[in-house]
């Protein structure tokens, strides 16, 4: 037999073989499921390609990282992403700056006027459309978004003095509600605080918050730190 009849002989033997193996499938999720993470470790992984996404805790989740040193709390819990730009911070409202990331390319108040069209009512005519944010109070906040106060705080302050001049806690809870109403597809804020149907915001509002389902009662300081920890309100 000849060098080429040997290499056609060689081809249809493969093409033989090749035909005789099953062909080769990956898994199910369900089936892998089934089948448990120790009995398919590498194909699990090809089967499933989580994204990258900003996730924060609901409050209840939260209570077992009440700590006062919010690294050492993330550090704790290896499986929680943290990301810092999907929210407006307290910088941002105070000052009308708009940030990478959020889902928006607005600064905040130019954002919040076109879903609010009143919130400038009742402001001179004469001030300039880009500096009408500093004149808007704490009332129209109240009776144009429903957000509640904090003890303390008057209703005639306007929001930019509140955002740079309060206790840490005050700028934080009004910082939180104010992105409340901005969830975008870069934060799932509203799915962390929203518990039962209810938005938990206005509740911890007063500085005393017990989460759904019960356990102690947060103070200001615990607020706070859940509030920066899930970057609901950063400074």
């Amino acid at each position: 037999m000849n060098e080429k009849n040997e290499n056609v002989g060689e081809e249809k033997m493969l093409e033989e073989t090749n035909a005789t193996q099953p062909s080769v499938r990956l898994p199910s999720r369900r089936r892998l499921i089934k089948l448990g993470a120790a009995g398919v470790p590498v194909v699990a992984t090809l089967a499933s390609s989580p994204a990258m996404a900003w996730s924060c805790r609901a409050p209840s989740a939260w209570g077992s990282n009440m700590t006062g040193n919010l690294t050492k709390s993330q550090a704790a819990n290896p499986g929680q992403k943290f990301y810092t730009d999907e929210t407006w911070t307290v910088t941002n409202w105070a000052t009308n700056t708009a940030r990478s990331n959020t889902g928006f390319t607005a600064a905040p108040w130019v954002q919040l006027k076109s879903i609010r069209s009143n919130i400038y009512y009742g402001i001179d005519s004469s001030v300039a459309d880009a500096d009408k944010y500093k004149y808007v109070t704490m009332s129209a906040l109240v009776s144009n978004l429903g957000i509640v106060l904090p003890p303390g705080v008057s209703g005639s302050t306007p929001v930019v003095t509140v955002l740079t001049t309060a206790d840490d806690f005050t700028k934080a809870i009004i910082t939180a509600q104010l992105n409340y109403f901005f969830p975008s597809s870069a934060n799932q804020m509203n799915t962390c605080i929203v518990v039962r149907g209810q938005n938990q915001l206005p509740l911890m509002a007063s500085g005393t918050y017990t989460p759904a389902g019960g356990g102690a009662p947060w103070d200001k300081t615990q607020i706070l730190t859940y509030l920066r920890g899930n970057y609901i309100a950063k400074p």
